[in-house]
């Protein structure tokens, strides 16, 4: 005790050098003789049961203290001769994760499991936005500006053939010509195509009248659309006076009407015209309408075949044809003169005052009654 009491420094001052001693061969006769001088005995032979070695203990648990391995109980370590601390066992805090063989590792990260979870299911989102966004720009504008641009894929056009009915056709209307009611006793001599130029419609009336050979005698014939069905007489006298308008024409008389050519004692031709009013029409209404003709300058030339010099001054005068009265107009020559008169409710418009005499006899019995 003494030699550890010199062996130790004081504070501010410096240690003597250790005392130099001898050093000795250990050997089994001097560790005998040590354990003598601290009072242990001569050591005895003892016999141990090794049996209880032949299988590992289990490790200690978390809650249970490591235990103290067994001793020989007679083996009785020496106390020491000096005060020593004493030992507890280590004891480890609760929070703290305690390895033990043959479970598995914590994880001492300090997330939990559902916010790792969130965080790599937000970047995994992220990244194929990235992605998506990446290869939008590639394909349709990068990859075009390198490679030209990208072939469009047109998508297949169905053609459905298309159905078409085609209507029947429609059977052409057969007009009862207008003859067998106004002059049932004259026949047709010839037909002339409607035109809307009056010059072309008087040329080839002219040529009609000119092929017949005949004085004295009146002759009907037909005005024909070029589809060859009768033409409708409101667009006929409005291309004869252009001043009627054809659809107060058409309000008033009806489609049919009677064409005719009077031929005069020296064979001279002279076309008149017969229209009827429609059922129902005012006849004062119409009669005050049809008197605008003598307004027309037009009319004149349009509805005689040859030029038998200018109207007289004065225009249009009351007259009288038989028994009906009528209104003329007389020529320069003395030869021509237009009359027009109603016999009913028909309208008759002739060129030749002989010609309208001759033609009152001629007309249906229904047109006089």
């Amino acid at each position: 005790m003494d030699e550890i009491k010199n062996n130790q420094s004081v504070p501010g001052q410096v240690p003597e050098p250790p005392i130099k001693k001898s050093v000795d061969i250990r050997t089994m006769a001097s560790d005998m003789q040590s354990v003598k001088q601290t009072g242990g005995g001569a050591p005895e032979p003892k016999q141990f049961n090794l049996g209880s070695f032949n299988s590992p203990k289990e490790p200690p648990t978390v809650s249970q203290a490591p235990q103290a391995p067994e001793t020989n109980s007679a083996f009785t370590p020496p106390s020491p001769s000096f005060p020593v601390a004493p030992i507890t066992p280590y004891q480890a805090p609760s929070s703290e994760p305690v390895f033990v063989p043959g479970q598995e590792a914590v994880n001492m990260s300090s997330e939990t499991p559902s916010s790792g979870s969130k965080k790599n299911l937000i970047l995994s989102v992220v990244g194929l936005i990235i992605l998506g966004v990446l290869f939008y720009l590639g394909y349709f504008y990068v990859y075009p500006s390198f490679f030209g641009n990208i072939p469009e894929v047109a998508p297949p056009v169905v053609v459905v053939p298309e159905v078409i009915e085609t209507p029947p056709p429609m059977p052409k209307s057969i007009h009862v010509p207008f003859v067998s009611f106004s002059l049932p006793n004259v026949g047709i001599i010839g037909s002339v195509q409607l035109s809307s130029d009056p010059l072309s419609f008087k040329a080839s009336l002219s040529t009609l009248a000119r092929s017949i050979t005949a004085s004295n005698t009146m002759g009907e014939f037909l005005i024909e659309d070029s589809e060859k069905n009768p033409a409708d007489f409101s667009l006929f006298f409005s291309s004869l006076a252009p001043e009627m308008a054809s659809g107060t024409l058409s309000s008033l008389f009806e489609q049919d009407f009677t064409a005719l050519i009077y031929f005069d004692d020296k064979g001279r031709a002279w076309p008149g015209y017969i229209a009827k009013l429609k059922a129902g029409v005012d006849k004062t209404f119409a009669a005050a309408f049809i008197k605008n003709l003598e307004n027309s300058a037009s009319l004149p030339s349009n509805l005689l075949i040859e030029n038998f010099g200018t109207p007289v001054a004065g225009g249009f005068k009351d007259g009288q044809i038989v028994n009906l009265p009528a209104r003329y107009l007389s020529f320069s020559d003395k030869v021509a003169a237009i009359d027009y008169f109603f016999a009913n409710d028909y309208f008759v418009i002739i060129s030749s005052y002989s010609g309208a005499k001759n033609l009152i006899p001629l007309l249906s019995p229904q047109i006089l009654e």
